[in-house]
C-alpha cells in the first residue's frame, strides 16, 4: 500500500500555534517574575528560600506532564486534556495575583497540575497529524517552537513595566486571561476545522473517555493540587519526589525497552540518553531564571539614555533571537533533510550543550570586565543570550519532535510527559547550582556580589563543558542506535 505524504503542513498548525503562545505568555509572565517577586518587599524571602521554592515549582510543572501525557493518552484525549488544563492554568494565575502567602502557595500548586494536562499533550497532539518518518514534522515543531517564543516575548517584554507602573499583580491577572484567551482559541479552533472537514488527524486516538474514569481524573486532581501544596511548602519532599521519580521511571522503560523487538529497543534507549544529557542543559538554561534575573537585577548596568531597563526584559533577547533565527533553524533543517544530510538527533544535542557552555562562559567573563563603577556591561548579556538561544533552538524542538518519532506509539503521551520530567530534573539540578549564587542580605558591595556571580557562572561553565565531552562521544554509538 502506497499514499502521497503531503508537502504543506497539518492544518491545525495555525491554532495549534495561538494555542501554545496564549499558554506561554501565561506562564513566562509568572516565571520571568517568580523570583523577583518572591525577594520583593511583598514577601522578602531569601535568595536560598527563593531559589527553593522556584525550584520546585518549576520541577513540578515538568513532572506533571508525565501524569497528564498518561491521562490523556488513556481515559481523557488530547483535547480533553488540553482545554481542562487551560481552565486549571487561569485559575491559578488569578490567585496568584492575592497578596497572600496562603494563597501563593496553593496558586503555584494548582498552576502546576494545570501545566501537566496543557504542556506535554499539545505537543503530542500535533504529532498525530503527521505521518510516519514524515520529512515536515521538524519544521512543523520548529514553527510551533516559534509561536510558543512569540508569546515569551510578549509576556517578558510588558511583565517588567507592569509591575513598575501597576503593582506586582496586575501582571497575574493578565497572564490568567491570556490562558482564556488560549484555551477559547483551542475549542473554537478545533471544532471549526471539524466542522469544515479539515481536521486531518493522520493517528487514531487510543483514550477510552469512559465517565467513572473521567470522573475519578476530576476527583484526582484535588488530591495532586494538595499534594503538590506540601511538596512546594517542604523542600525535602520536593527533593526525594525528583529523585525517586526519576529512578523509577529510568528502570521502567528501560526494563521496557528490552521487551520491545530490536528497532523499538534502540530508539527508545536512544531517546532517553539523550534526555539524561538534556537534563545538564536545563540545569544550566534555567539559570536565566534562578542567579541570572538577579544577577541582572542587582550586579548589570541596565541605563540606557538614563532610562532603567526592567530586569524580566532581558529574558525577551531570547525569544526575539528565537523569532529570528527560528526561520533560519526551520529552513536549514528541511533543505538538509531533502538533500540527506541533516544532522542526526544526538548531533544537535551536542551542538546545543556547547552552545550553552559557551554562553556562561560569557557571563563568567562579564563579571571580570567590570565598569569603573563595578557594574557589569549589558553587551555581554545580549552575546550570551545569543548563544542561549543557538542551544534552546538545537535542543527544544529538536527534543520534541524526537519523542514523537522514536517512540512506540502507545507510549508517546507517557514519553512526552517523560520529555518534561527531564526538564523538571534539570529545573531541580538549576536551583541547587543557583544556591553557589545565593547572595547574603548583608552583603552590598558590587564587587563581593560580582565577584560571587562570577565564580558560580564558571561552575556552570565547567559542569556544561564536562555534559559536552560526553555528549560529543557518545554521537556515534546514538546514532547506530536510531539507525
Amino acid at each position: 500500500m502506497t499514499f502521497n505524504i503531503p508537502t504543506k503542513q497539518p492544518s491545525v498548525i495555525p491554532v495549534f500555534f495561538s494555542t501554545e503562545m496564549w499558554e506561554r505568555f501565561g506562564f513566562y509572565m509568572i516565571q520571568s517574575l517568580l523570583v523577583l517577586y518572591m525577594t520583593s518587599h511583598i514577601f522578602s524571602f531569601s535568595d536560598a528560600k527563593s531559589y527553593a521554592i522556584l525550584g520546585a515549582f518549576t520541577a513540578l510543572c515538568y513532572i506533571t506532564p508525565i501524569i497528564g501525557g498518561y491521562l490523556a493518552s488513556h481515559i481523557l484525549d488530547f483535547e480533553h486534556a488540553i482545554t481542562l488544563g487551560g481552565s486549571l492554568l487561569s485559575i491559578g494565575y488569578a490567585l496568584l495575583s492575592l497578596p497572600h502567602q496562603n494563597f501563593f502557595y496553593i496558586a503555584l500548586a494548582i498552576i502546576t497540575i494545570g501545566n501537566g494536562f496543557f504542556k506535554p499533550n499539545i505537543s503530542s497532539y500535533l504529532g498525530d497529524f503527521y505521518h510516519p518518518n514524515d520529512a515536515r514534522v521538524e519544521k512543523g515543531y520548529t514553527i510551533f517552537y516559534i509561536g510558543i517564543n512569540i508569546g515569551v516575548l510578549l509576556s517578558t517584554s510588558i511583565s517588567g513595566y507592569l509591575v513598575r507602573y501597576f503593582g506586582w499583580h496586575v501582571p497575574f491577572l493578565i497572564a490568567s486571561i491570556g490562558l482564556l484567551i488560549g484555551t477559547v482559541t483551542f475549542i473554537f479552533g478545533v471544532y471549526y476545522l471539524k466542522a469544515t472537514d479539515n481536521f486531518n488527524r493522520i493517528k487514531a486516538p487510543i483514550a477510552h473517555k469512559k465517565p467513572l474514569a473521567i470522573t475519578m481524573v476530576y476527583i484526582g486532581i484535588v488530591g495532586a493540587v494538595i499534594a503538590s501544596y506540601a511538596i512546594i511548602c517542604h523542600r525535602m519532599i520536593a527533593d526525594q519526589l525528583m529523585l525517586w521519580t526519576g529512578c523509577i521511571i529510568l528502570v521502567g522503560l528501560v526494563i521496557y525497552a528490552f521487551r520491545c523487538q530490536a528497532h523499538a529497543r534502540n530508539n527508545l534507549l536512544a531517546c532517553l540518553a539523550l534526555m539524561l544529557i538534556s537534563i545538564i542543559f536545563w540545569a544550566i538554561y534555567f539559570q536565566m531564571f534562578f542567579s541570572m534575573s538577579l544577577f541582572i537585577e542587582r550586579a548589570v548596568d541596565r541605563t540606557i539614555f538614563h532610562y532603567q531597563l526592567p530586569t524580566p526584559l532581558f529574558i525577551a533577547l531570547e525569544s526575539v533571537f528565537i523569532i529570528l533565527l527560528g526561520p533560519f533553524f526551520a529552513m536549514l533543517w528541511h533543505h538538509l533533510s531533502n538533500k540527506k544530510k541533516n544532522p542526526s538527533i544526538p548531533t544537535k544535542f551536542f551542538l546545543a550543550m556547547l552552545s550553552i557552555t559557551l554562553a556562561f562562559y560569557i557571563i563568567y567573563l562579564s563579571t571580570k570586565y567590570v565598569a569603573l563603577d563595578g557594574m557589569v556591561k549589558m553587551h555581554y548579556i545580549v552575546l550570551a543570550y545569543f548563544f542561549v538561544t543557538v542551544g534552546e533552538l538545537l535542543l527544544s524542538p529538536i527534543g520534541l519532535s524526537m519523542v514523537t518519532t522514536l517512540s512506540p506509539q502507545r507510549l508517546v503521551g507517557l514519553m512526552m510527559g517523560v520529555w518534561f520530567v527531564s526538564m523538571g530534573l534539570g529545573v531541580k539540578l538549576a536551583g541547587y547550582i543557583a544556591n553557589y549564587a545565593a547572595i547574603p542580605k548583608d552583603i552590598h558591595s558590587f564587587t563581593v556580589i560580582t565577584s560571587i556571580y562570577g565564580d558560580a557562572f564558571l561552575n556552570d561553565t565547567k559542569l556544561g563543558l564536562v555534559c559536552t565531552v560526553m555528549a560529543l562521544v557518545l554521537v556515534p554509538f546514538l546514532r547506530r542506535l536510531i539507525r
